[in-house]
């Protein structure tokens, strides 16, 4: 990496919630820091949904065109069910099972939650595998419960086609109340991305 493009992030933004470059496999990504400890932070890769526990010395600076792009991976759940509180651990091992797809599965967009600064927070759809619903394959299995419907998001029906389904790529880790997923229809964006940052840290 060429120190001589990178600015160190000023420990006086080392804070919760601020965009930064991490360093992941020795290759520097866009991240939110979303824990901080005395001498290291953890973060989300906001294009991939993973996280790092990497140390403060670590993070850089972000250019300001690079923030102003839209992140490439956002945070989901899936729709209308809880995972059974007394089998958590066997309900995301079941979840894990039903969304390893290479190929990717398939979304249906159902309502969009927003916080306080207008930005997205949370994406409620309905994921499949070819024709197979992972919501009713949870609950066939025992290993989740319908909810009641709550009125705290934004209803989609509207705007969307609800039949309509868009591919995505299920990001590794999380639980079916809260994953992070990546559009397929993303990939192009990614990769130009990935080369302006190769471009500003090699």
């Amino acid at each position: 990496k060429n120190s001589d493009q990178l600015s160190k992030l000023p420990e006086s933004q080392i804070t919760i919630g601020a965009v930064c470059l991490a360093p992941f496999q020795e290759t520097l990504y866009r991240a939110e820091i979303e824990d901080i400890t005395e001498e290291n932070v953890n973060v989300m890769f906001i294009d991939y949904g993973n996280n790092e526990i990497v140390s403060r010395n670590d993070l850089f600076s972000v250019t300001n065109d690079l923030l102003a792009l839209p992140k490439l991976a956002f945070k989901c759940c899936l729709q209308g069910i809880e995972s059974v509180s007394n089998d958590e651990s066997s309900a995301c091992a079941r979840f894990k099972e039903l969304t390893q797809n290479e190929q990717g599965l398939n979304a249906q967009l159902v309502s969009l939650s927003f916080d306080d600064s207008g930005q997205l927070s949370n994406a409620e759809i309905e994921l499949f595998d070819g024709e197979i619903s992972i919501k009713d394959e949870l609950i066939k299995s025992g290993y989740a419960v319908v909810k009641t419907q709550e009125n705290s998001v934004y209803d989609c029906s509207q705007e969307f086609e609800t039949e309509s389904t868009f591919p995505v790529k299920y990001i590794n880790g999380g639980t079916p109340n809260s994953f992070m997923c990546q559009l397929v229809s993303s990939e192009k964006e990614l990769e130009t991305l990935m080369e302006e940052l190769k471009a500003q840290t090699d």
